[in-house]
């Protein structure tokens, strides 16, 4: 596995579990990010849109040939 999926892939499950952790030990999601012209969101929201873009961006990129 390339560098750059394993970062899109932890970055995904980094946020993941930090939302679960929340949601099972406190039983909801602490939301602390609010800036007043798009909803309220965290860093783990974060984490996963990012990557989630990344793992996008990069399987549309043609794959490097080895010469």
């Amino acid at each position: 596995m390339s560098p750059r999926f394993a970062i899109s892939y932890g970055l995904i499950i980094g946020g993941a579990l930090s939302n679960l952790f929340d949601r099972v030990f406190l039983g909801y999601v602490v939301d602390y990010i609010d800036l007043r012209v798009w909803p309220v969101f965290n860093l783990s929201d974060s984490c996963i849109t990012v990557g989630i873009g990344l793992l996008l961006f990069y399987s549309f990129k043609p794959p490097k040939t080895q010469s």
